[in-house]
């Protein structure tokens, strides 16, 4: 049995889907009123944001053109 390959990018999506678990999560279990725990959340989701934008912004730049040279669609 061969052993799936760990790229860059399926180590960046998997810390994602993890990520995006985890602030779900903590969404379900967050109660009215908790002002300080609403604080924490919507910083672990504007760093969530930067990083998702960061990476994409990083696809569409370097990663997309690279492909579309080489005949990928």
């Amino acid at each position: 049995m061969t052993e799936p390959q760990l790229t860059m990018n399926r180590l960046i999506h998997a810390a994602v889907r993890r990520d995006l678990d985890r602030l779900s999560g903590a969404l379900q279990s967050f109660r009215d009123g908790d002002t300080a725990r609403a604080r924490d959340l919507d910083r672990a989701y504007v760093n969530l944001r930067r990083e998702l934008t960061h990476h994409h912004e990083g696809e569409d730049t370097h990663i997309w053109p690279m492909l579309a040279k080489v005949g990928v669609a």
